[in-house]
């Protein structure tokens, strides 16, 4: 299989004009706006435009997705690892064509849904995100001595 072509990042003129630009991939609204700012800010770089005039663009490689290659996690997630948690929104834009339940996933590995969540949980649901990942610590099996 041939790779895909490079694309290249789009360039914004100002900050203001990349962060009206953002979004979340797959598509999801957030109700915690401070959130997505937060995210969006942070996925932002600058740059030199082509008339050396300063510029932003997303620190995001656009030709991950397309060339993306599953067959590592898989891999992995075959092999014992003990214990391990897979933590997602019910609503997951990823998961949806799975019947929302990851296949890819061993049956050894734990799963947690958050209710009423899109994809990135860290935006829609952050609290229920804390509370899942301090239930997983806190009752985690022990190790074998």
């Amino acid at each position: 299989m041939r790779p895909a072509p490079r694309r290249l990042g789009r360039a914004y003129r100002s900050l203001n004009a990349a962060l009206a630009r953002f979004r979340f991939m797959p598509p999801q609204r957030s109700n915690n706006l401070f959130i997505t700012d937060f995210i969006a800010r942070r996925s932002l770089k600058k740059i030199t435009l082509e008339d050396g005039t300063e510029g932003w663009t997303w620190k995001f490689d656009p030709n991950l997705l397309p060339n993306l290659d599953r067959s590592p996690l898989k891999a992995l997630l075959d092999n014992d690892l003990g214990p391990t948690a897979h933590i997602y929104g019910d609503r997951s834009g990823v998961l949806a064509p799975h019947g929302g339940q990851p296949k890819f996933i061993p049956p050894s590995v734990k799963q947690i849904v958050i209710p009423d969540c899109d994809h990135h949980v860290m935006a829609d649901q952050p609290l229920a995100l804390v509370a899942a990942i301090r239930a997983v610590l806190a009752y985690w099996p022990p190790e074998p001595s």
